[in-house]
């Protein structure tokens, strides 16, 4: 399985629309469309390759919500590697709502590691 690089960070915030303006103004970071999820958020270009992702929460931080991404090369390697190693999928591979196929794993410590795959950036 070949790593492409980190495709996004993702944290979560109380307010959204104060982190927008932190990210955009202070920062000047590029706000970038964000796929249809059930929770309020807002995405942004970081570098030419990465995305901070932004998710936001009532206060309380659910236990494994932090994560970073890494985008793989060839997604069905990815998963047969993931699966030959005896990790298990903390969620198995499915479907975002871009269509982008996803799935998340943790590493030894419970550290938190989506592998994210765009067919239209290979």
């Amino acid at each position: 399985m070949q790593i492409n690089g980190y495709h996004h960070v993702n944290i979560l915030v109380t307010d959204v629309e104060r982190s927008v303006q932190f990210y955009r103004d202070v920062l000047g970071l590029e706000r970038i469309d964000r796929s249809d999820f059930s929770f309020d958020g807002a995405w942004f270009r970081v570098g030419a390759n990465a995305e901070l992702h932004l998710a936001q929460t009532s206060g309380v931080v659910p236990a494994g919500s932090h994560h970073f991404a890494i985008e793989v090369d060839d997604w069905d390697e990815a998963v047969d590697t993931i699966e030959s190693s005896s990790t298990v999928f903390d969620v198995p591979p499915s479907t975002r709502p871009d269509g982008s196929p996803v799935a998340f794993i943790r590493d030894p410590d419970g550290n938190r590691i989506e592998l994210v795959y765009h067919d239209s950036w290979h």
